[in-house]
Parts: structure tokens; sequence; C-alpha cells
């Protein structure tokens, strides 16, 4: 049925939306027509001090990563946990598991195979930011997805 909405690049977005509007055939594109790396952040999914609980404005943003991973069923990812630098080491890779494992059940609860994902733990060795200033510490107590297979990449 023609609706007079075009998708120059044949991504799934139109092209009013679209904010890579020259991808390549057969690309995998997040929600603006952009191509997706190997890593997805999941920008804005920050976790409280010592907590694993995922917070209300967590909604959003992994709504966003179900429909790309319900879009892509053959991409297989690690949903990889993080946390800033404050405590021991062993106890930052568990919170971090259990972050990783928080995140992998929203996915489920809305939709996502739970074959399709694995969560992992990196604790506090992969930070994003420094860990001297509570800006920084937040920003590493974080969740990403990374792409494993199927990436169409």
């Amino acid at each position: 049925v023609p609706t007079g909405l075009k998708d120059s690049d044949g991504d799934g977005i139109i092209d009013s939306s679209d904010k890579c509007p020259d991808t390549a055939p057969n690309t995998r594109v997040d929600g603006d027509g952009c191509p997706l790396g190997k890593v997805i952040e999941l920008k804005g999914l920050h976790f409280e001090f010592n907590q694993t609980r995922l917070r209300p404005d967590a909604e959003t943003i992994l709504n966003w990563a179900a429909a790309i991973l319900k879009k892509y069923p053959d991409m297989n990812v690690e949903v990889a946990g993080h946390t800033d630098s404050v405590g021991s080491d062993s106890y930052n890779l568990n919170l971090s598991q259990g972050r990783a494992q928080a995140v992998k059940d929203y996915l489920v609860q809305h939709g996502v195979p739970e074959t399709q994902m694995t969560a992992k733990g990196y604790g506090e060795s992969r930070p994003v930011a420094s860990n001297s200033s509570e800006a920084g510490r937040q920003a590493n107590r974080r969740v990403e997805m990374i792409i494993l297979s199927g990436s169409g990449q």
C-alpha cells in the first residue's frame, strides 16, 4: 500500500527519521537508522551505588534494546555489566554480574528469547570514565550489549 513514506536506503527507517540516510544494503541499524557497532551502548542506563535494581528511567532504553534484539533474532549478544572501583574486586565482579542479569531478565520479560543473550559481569575492569569523581563512577555503573554473532556486518 503506497504511503508516501520513503526509505531510500532500505534499512526500515523512513527518510524523515533516518539520521544515517546512506547505510549500505543489509546493514543492521538502530532505531535512528545508524549502523550498529560491535558494542550497543545503553545510553542513560546506569545503576545506583551498590545496586543491581533497575531504575525507573531504564524502561525506555531497555524497550529500545528489546526492539532491536527482536528485529534481529539471529543476533546474539553478551549483556555486559560493569561497576565503579569502590569495593573489592570480587564484590564488584558479583555486583556487575547481578546488573547484567537484571538487564537480561528485563529483556526476556519483554519478549527477547533467553537463548539470544548471555549475561557477564566485568566488575571494575573496563571503566569508561575516571573513578575519581562521582560523575565518573556513575558512568562506570552501566550495562552494555556486545554483539557476538549475527550482526550482519
